[in-house]
């Protein structure tokens, strides 16, 4: 009983609203999201005259008809150099100019800037939510996310927009999923279910995020011995499994049963 209890206040803390909405928005907060936002701008800015490179971004991009010629529907159903991740595939076939020459990499690295700086600014963000709105904390870790050198191979090269595509849902999904712990409203749970989709159809690895969603969970001090936490992520580890699956199915150049096509240049 104590821990329902205890679970309930929590899940209905954050229900008044006005105060805590104001709070949200103060000179602190915005200027912290403007100092990473410029940070990484900064940092990075120097990629954008990058070119392509003799590595991956020919299958990619540069030689990829699926992508050249925008076929969407065909890139739905299509693993690319042994990885299925159409929301990256149809991402790069969207910066594709019409009837274009020579196709230039600099709109595609730029993105991918804007990527990680977003993905920075959701690091701060999540950060602040789960540690009691403390931005300097938030800060800290949301600079070290964003500067890292770690993230430059996925940043600058054209190839890499898997990384910072599936990062963005990742951290919106574990965002929204926060504030569904907080709100208790179930659309909120299946708008994180949605983002989460959109991570994992941009780059596998997102399969992991079912098991992060129990770390929030045991963060925010919800009882994970109540059978109704793990009810609610059934679509969650269901939609990993099957997408793990798949993934392990590409990667030995198979179809998934059919379900699957390999079209073209094949690696």
């Amino acid at each position: 009983m104590h821990a329902k209890s205890k679970q309930k206040i929590k899940t209905e803390e954050p229900s008044n609203g006005g105060t805590q909405r104001k709070s949200t928005w103060n000179l602190p907060f915005l200027l912290c999201l403007l100092l990473i936002a410029v940070a990484t701008y900064v940092i990075f800015s120097g990629a954008k005259d990058n070119q392509f490179v003799n590595w991956d971004d020919q299958v990619y991009v540069e030689e990829q008809p699926l992508v050249l010629e925008k076929k969407y529907n065909q890139l739905l159903k299509t693993p690319v150099s042994l990885n299925y991740h159409p929301v990256t595939m149809i991402s790069l076939a969207l910066q594709v100019p019409k009837d274009v020459k020579k196709l230039s990499p600099k709109p595609f690295i730029h993105l991918n800037i804007w990527l990680h700086i977003f993905n920075s600014l959701l690091v701060f963000v999540l950060i602040w939510m789960i540690n009691d709105r403390k931005w300097m904390i938030a800060l800290l870790t949301a600079l070290i996310f964003a500067l890292h050198p770690s993230h430059t191979e996925s940043v600058v090269w054209v190839s890499e927009r898997k990384d910072v595509l599936y990062t963005f849902f990742f951290l919106s999904s574990m965002i929204v999923y926060w504030h569904y712990t907080n709100k208790g409203k179930y659309h909120w749970l299946l708008l994180s279910f949605i983002i989460f989709i959109l991570s994992v159809l941009s780059k596998a690895m997102a399969v992991s995020l079912p098991l992060v969603l129990l770390l929030l969970d045991y963060w925010k001090g919800r009882n994970l011995k109540e059978v109704s936490i793990w009810i609610e992520k059934i679509p969650f580890f269901a939609a990993s499994l099957f997408f793990g699956l798949m993934a392990i199915s590409v990667q030995k150049g198979g179809d998934f049963g059919g379900i699957l096509t390999f079209i073209g240049r094949k690696n």
